[in-house]
Order: C-alpha cells, then structure tokens, then sequence
C-alpha cells in the first residue's frame, strides 16, 4: 500500500510543478498585457492632448478675427483697446496651452507609476510561481523518499546487501 502511495504522490507532485510553471508564466503574460494596455492608453491621451492644443489655438484664432473684424468695422483696429483684447487672447490661448501641458505631464505620471506598479506585480507573479516550483519539488523529493522507505520496508535491502545484516 506505501508503494502506491509514494508513486501517487510523486505523480501528483510532478504535475503541481507543472502547474505552477504554467502559472509562473500566464502571470508574467498577464503583467506584460496590463502594460501594453498602460502604453496603448498613453499614446491616447497623447492624440487627445494633440486635439485639444489644437482646438485651442482654432478657437484663439477666431476670436482673433472676431476682434479685429469688429474694430476694423468700426475704424478702431489701431486702437489701444483693441490691441489690448488681441493681446489678452494670446495670453489665455498660452494660459491653455500650459493648462493642457500640465495635465498631460500629470497624466505620464501617472503612466509611469501604473507601469511601475505592473513590474512590481509581474515580479511578485515571478516569485510566486518559483516558490511553487519549490514546493512541487519539495513534495516531489518527499514523495520519492517516502516511495524509497515503501520499497526497502516492503522488500528489505535486496541481495548481497550488508545493510541491516548484524553479522
């Protein structure tokens, strides 16, 4: 009966290693995939960021031509005030444009922190699974002994053995 259980452990053992080998390797594939997705998600933000710069230099430029159509209509396009409103236009269209840069730097921290976060993730996965390893081995190498002890207990130290002999 030892027999069999020593050989049913040794299998079992053996299959858990290979288990955790596996695991080992899905959680590292998983970790790389969360990255990938942080850099596919950066490079969103980035084509937002790109839109919004734009648009804000589209809608500078309206108001631009907005004021300048009114004070040439009314003959003022030289006009104190008028330059005044020209330049206050440059002034929040550059106000944006640093409001907009700001949340981009924020937002490639962030980036940078999550993909931190994945390495740190992938390299506890990593332990993880070489500790299962382990484990499997250890369980392998009992199951062996065990397997062993079965074996001499059931049959003795076989022929021509001085082993046991009290001689």
């Amino acid at each position: 009966m030892g027999i069999i259980t020593g050989l049913a452990g040794l299998g079992a053992a053996k299959k858990q290693k290979k288990i955790a080998k596996r695991q080992a390797r899905a959680a590292a594939a998983q970790a790389e995939a969360q990255k990938e997705q942080q850099r596919i998600e950066q490079v969103r933000a980035n084509l937002q960021v790109r839109k919004d710069k734009q648009k804000q230099f589209r809608e500078a430029r309206i108001r631009r031509g907005q004021i300048l159509a009114g004070a040439i209509a009314s003959g003022t396009e030289s006009s104190s005030a008028a330059q005044s409103a020209l330049g206050g236009i440059g002034t929040q269209f550059g106000a944006n444009i640093g409001q907009i840069n700001v949340q981009q730097g924020f937002g490639e921290a962030i980036s940078q922190q999550q993909e931190a976060a994945a390495d740190q993730a992938t390299e506890i996965n990593r332990l993880q699974g070489k500790s299962n390893v382990i484990a499997a081995k250890q369980k392998i190498f009992e199951a062996g002994a065990e397997l062993g002890s079965s074996i001499f207990s059931t049959f003795g130290p076989g022929p021509g053995s001085s082993f046991g002999n009290k001689t």
